[in-house]
């Protein structure tokens, strides 16, 4: 039997990219070729490289395209994967094929409803958006939020298929996290230090307001992560009165991100908008309930409210500390959901995100 032959079209190099399509690679029925625009994003300054067992290019960009893609395409045999619509090269190999009649799926992360735009980019996503729905074989997005974002934009429902990332499950047994009552619980953020984006300042808001509640000495929290609003953050540290309840860890390799996590009971993601969020399936991988925003794709794809995690609304603190609250004050709750949240990420491993693909390009 052949094997398929896919070509995919990615932004950058990240570990969870690497992690997929090294089990994508390793699967006998496909003969895998990444085309990557970048190698690292310059907020991603990891020193330790991912492993990359799969076939791969860098693409050039310099002159807007690359014509091996184009050459590519004209063998009948090749598939293709186009990863966004967000460079003008994409949406001309999506002509192109589509003028040659070969199959590609198209994948993008959730859209951001609240994206303010000008009429005339408005017109021009509409066109572009419409465009590939109708000449994708199918369509994928990063779980349940993104399908009903491109139901929402007019997709084809039979063309729809969950895709989320996939974080490296690893022997893990959380069950060593269950803690005594009078031990202080191990809270933990990761992620660019953006305001804004990831609304560090609400869990800082929420846990001042705890600790004003329960008195000191009953959690520690720990930031990861680096970026423009390091010095911001400290100021509000200091005005909500956590201080010496708080520590800045600075950027964290993959390996020091699991063992933090590893020594968390809890994670805080209150982000305004986060069209996944692979740090989410990273800590419920490793036990972690994760206390995370409506605004967070993932938590709406993976977390059930009150058994393996907890959902807030966007900027509420005061959600965020009852939450808390609950699980401080009953470890025996707190265990059982870090236990709920690691059996809830062993559904997806990256041999059931092989398959989806699969089965997308022969249905």
């Amino acid at each position: 039997m052949n094997s398929m032959k896919i070509h995919w079209i990615c932004a950058e190099i990240t570990h969870y990219h690497a992690y997929f399509f090294n089990a994508l690679s390793a699967d006998c029925e496909i003969d895998l070729t990444v085309h990557f625009e970048k190698e690292f994003h310059g907020r991603h300054p990891w020193k330790k490289r991912p492993e990359l067992r799969f076939k791969y290019y860098m693409l050039d960009l310099r002159w807007g395209l690359d014509p091996t893609l184009f050459r590519l395409a004209l063998d009948g045999s090749n598939r293709f994967v186009i990863a966004g619509w967000h460079r003008p090269f994409l949406i001309l190999l999506a002509l192109w094929l589509t003028v040659l009649r070969r199959d590609f799926l198209f994948w993008s992360d959730v859209p951001d409803p609240s994206k303010r735009r000008s009429i005339a980019k408005r017109m021009i996503r509409s066109i572009v958006s419409r465009f590939f729905f109708r000449a994708a074989k199918n369509l994928m997005s990063t779980g349940e939020p993104g399908l009903k974002a491109f139901a929402a934009m007019g997709a084809p429902p039979g063309k729809l298929v969950a895709f989320p990332y996939f974080a490296e499950i690893t022997p893990y047994d959380p069950s060593w996290k269950e803690i005594s009552a009078g031990e202080p619980v191990t809270i933990v953020s990761l992620g660019a230090l953006t305001i804004e984006h990831k609304g560090q300042d609400v869990a800082v808001e929420a846990l001042g307001r705890l600790k004003d509640l329960i008195g000191p000495g009953r959690f520690r929290y720990y930031i990861g992560g680096t970026g423009q609003d390091f010095e911001r953050l400290k100021i509000l540290v200091d005005k909500h009165g956590i201080r010496d309840d708080v520590e800045f860890l600075g950027w964290l390799e993959i390996d020091e991100v699991t063992a933090l996590l590893q020594r968390s009971h809890m994670m805080l993601h209150p982000a305004r908008w986060e069209p996944f969020g692979v740090a989410v399936l990273e800590a419920m991988v490793n036990g972690v309930v994760v206390l995370g925003s409506a605004g967070t794709c993932a938590v709406l794809d993976r977390i059930q409210h009150g058994v393996n995690g907890f959902i807030h609304e966007v900027g509420d603190a005061a959600a965020i500390m009852e939450q808390l609250t609950i699980v401080i004050h009953d470890r025996e709750r707190l265990h059982k959901m870090g236990c709920a949240a690691r059996k809830t990420a062993e559904k997806w491993p990256a041999s059931r995100g092989v398959e989806i693909v699969k089965s997308a390009f022969s249905g």
